[in-house]
This record gives structure tokens, sequence and C-alpha cells, in this order.
């Protein structure tokens, strides 16, 4: 759910700046993909990573990223705010500082782990592989496919139509599967 507020923000974000529809939503699947990454390689607690995503993006929305949003990805979220200095080639206190002084603006930032994708797309591939992060790739490549769907055809009302036939008939489909599976056992059984 946090995510899908971070993914929205950012292209609302980009649009703001000038970008097209799809070029924001380009650019914000990256940033996205790029920010959850750095929450993932701090290491933090889904509580606190989803704590520090939620001030980032209040940071996001005032315009300025400053105050107890600027602290709380400081503390929870260290290495998005490692990406920040690398990219600005400051030092924690000048980032600091920066913030504290409210230049760090949304635009800053955003260009900021922008430019920090690839070095922090490298780190996170070195991470092992867990069924949460598994199940997020999925979650994102999925989006990836419907926004690519949706750009060349403008099917994505169709699927979603079809996500929600399926849903809508989840019980029966169940049954179906249960029944089927029964006989299946019955035949080999018999067999």
């Amino acid at each position: 759910e946090v995510t899908g507020k971070l993914f929205g923000k950012l292209v609302k974000a980009g649009t703001d700046a000038g970008l097209s529809t799809q070029q924001a939503i380009g650019q914000s699947l990256q940033l996205t993909e790029t920010i959850n990454q750095t929450v993932q390689l701090s290491g933090a607690s889904a509580q606190a990573s989803e704590a520090a995503i939620t001030q980032l993006i209040q940071g996001l929305q005032s315009g300025v990223l400053r105050g107890d949003e600027f602290n709380s990805v400081m503390e929870q979220a260290p290495r998005l705010a490692d990406a920040l200095t690398a990219s600005l080639g400051l030092t924690r206190g000048q980032l600091r500082e920066m913030a504290q002084d409210g230049k760090l603006s949304a635009q800053t930032v955003i260009e900021a782990l922008r430019q920090q994708s690839g070095v922090v797309a490298t780190e996170f591939a070195a991470l092992p592989l867990t069924i949460g992060r598994a199940v997020t790739d999925l979650q994102t490549k999925w989006a990836q496919f419907v926004g690519d769907l949706d750009k060349t055809s403008g099917a994505s009302a169709l699927v979603a139509q079809g996500i929600a036939g399926i849903a809508e008939h989840l019980d029966v489909l169940a049954r179906l599967a249960a029944a089927s599976g029964a006989a299946l056992v019955a035949n080999l059984a018999v067999k």
C-alpha cells in the first residue's frame, strides 16, 4: 500500500515537473524500485521501512524533505540517505544542513535517487533472494507489464475486468478445482 502511494506521488511529481504522463510513469516505476531497494538494503524492519517511505512521501508532497521527514529517512533508511549524499557529493552533515535550510527539494531528491539507481540495483542484486523480495519483484514486473500493455493497446481495462471476473468467481473456481482434484485422486486410486 505504501509503495502504491509512493508511486502515485512520484507520478504526480513527474507530471508537475512537465513530464508527459507516460514519461512520469516510466520514471516513477524505476524510482519506486530504487527507493524500495535502498530501504531493503538498509535492513530495517517492515514497520521502520514503511515509516521511512511514509515520511519520504510526506516530504515529497510538501515539496521539500526536511524536519521529521528528513530525520526519519536518515534513521530508518540509511542506504537511501547514502544514495542522496553520493549523488549530491555531500557528507551526511552537509545533507542535514541542506535539509534544515529547506534546500532538499522534491526534485533534488528525485534526481539524486534516479542517478544512483544503477549503483543501488547492483548492490541489491547481490542480496540473497527471499520470498518477500520475489513477491515484490512480481508486483513490480506486473505493474510494468500492465503499463506496457496499456501503452500499446489500451488493454489494461480489459485485463482489469478479467481479474475482477476471476475474483468475483473465485469461490466457484476453487470448488471446481477441488472437485477436479478429488476426481483425479479417485481415478488414480482405482488404477
